[in-house]
């Protein structure tokens, strides 16, 4: 694996394929606020998809695909609800606009941290990974 270069992709040569094939890898995370509106949130997760796009693409690779990690507090809480339904919205329509799948992602719901003695879900925690084809 090389890189990341100046794309902010890695490149991998994995071993063994008949033909040779080279892959460019990148990761985005949303940045972490103390708060945030689902709107900024949802235009987060479609900046962070961009940003891969256009890394990868910067890399000589054609985007193929989409995973994702995904944390949120407990989903009955009147704020992760929405939160949750922004980033699936929103990783919906990067996805459809950039016509880059959404090939596996993994969602943990009811996380939580002790604050002043008391239990509180925190902030949606996403990560964007993209794989694309060099050549």
């Amino acid at each position: 694996m090389n890189g990341p270069d100046r794309s902010g992709a890695s490149i991998i040569l994995p071993r063994g394929f008949k033909h040779p094939v080279a892959l460019a890898m990148t990761v985005n995370k949303l940045s972490e606020k103390t708060e945030i509106t689902e709107e900024e949130l949802g235009k987060s997760v479609i900046n962070a998809i961009e940003r891969a796009a256009e890394q990868l693409k910067k890399s000589g690779a054609v985007p193929l695909g989409i995973t994702n990690g995904m944390n949120f507090g407990d989903p009955s809480d009147s704020q992760t609800g929405p939160q949750i339904e922004a980033v699936f919205q929103a990783l919906k329509n990067a996805a459809k606009d950039t016509k880059i799948p959404v090939v596996s992602g993994n969602v943990s719901c009811f996380n939580s941290v002790l604050v002043e003695g008391r239990r509180q879900g925190f902030l949606p925690t996403v990560y964007i990974t993209m794989v694309g084809r060099v050549g």
